[in-house]
């Protein structure tokens, strides 16, 4: 499977892998994240929602319908996960980014991370960009995207520009003169220039994987009801990293 993967990365930038976290990985991460939403209904006097596993992310929803003034704390708890920190060191994980970055010096840049992101979250939400842009470390990096519950298009699908890694230089990425971290973007022009991939749903434990400079989006969420629940890390060449006498 990795000749695959590698090749498709290295042509197109990016590939998509079905199925990469198993089910018994994946229902750890969950039922942390189940028992994490159990702990905040415990600080409310308010009946507990019952969600299966795969769509634990109803009870995070719910819990911010009634407490919309913890979506900081939630998120930032949600960073604290111990299967989430031990995501970065699955064997399957490790295996692909020593075969893409040719060595054994892998490193993690700048953090792994869990995205909550629910419906109509503009000041959240991350435009046309490519991962150098904010995370500069080294070119030698490659995103893992992976979804922790199945996502489809109501839920907003990650858009991933096919190739363009190879040019991604001679985009023109403009700031859109608000004040958010992720406040890159491309012109309309632009957009249309980039040959776009779009899958028609992501599952849980997929992957998408793809390089610092490859320009992706991710669409609006437009389910009330449903959060786009993803673990999100970089790895990165620990021998090309850049700027060591700044």
């Amino acid at each position: 499977m990795n000749g695959k993967v590698i090749q498709e990365c290295q042509d197109n930038g990016y590939s998509l892998v079905r199925g990469f976290i198993n089910g018994a990985e994946l229902g750890r991460i969950q039922e942390e994240i189940r028992q994490l939403a159990l702990a905040f209904y415990s600080q409310m006097n308010v009946n507990v929602k019952e969600a299966p596993l795969a769509e634990v992310d109803r009870l995070l929803v719910d819990i911010l319908h009634q407490r919309p003034d913890w979506q900081s704390i939630l998120y930032q708890r949600l960073q604290q996960i111990p299967w989430v920190l031990a995501a970065t060191t699955l064997p399957q994980v490790q295996s692909l980014a020593r075969q893409l970055l040719k060595t054994e010096a892998i490193g993690i840049w700048p953090r792994v991370q869990v995205r909550l992101d629910l419906q109509d979250d503009k000041n959240n939400h991350i435009k046309w960009h490519h991962d150098y842009l904010y995370n500069r470390g080294t070119q030698d990096s490659f995103t893992y995207w992976i979804p922790l519950v199945d996502i489809d298009k109501s839920m907003g699908l990650l858009q991933i520009a096919e190739a363009s890694h190879i040019n991604a230089d001679s985009f023109n990425f403009e700031r859109t003169g608000d004040s958010s971290k992720f406040d890159y973007n491309l012109s309309d022009e632009q957009v249309e220039r980039l040959k776009i991939e779009i899958p028609d749903h992501y599952k849980a434990g997929d992957l998408a994987i793809f390089h610092s400079k490859t320009i992706h989006s991710g669409a609006l969420n437009t389910n009330p009801d449903r959060a786009r629940l993803t673990l999100l890390f970089r790895l990165q060449n620990l021998h090309t990293i850049e700027n060591l006498n700044s």
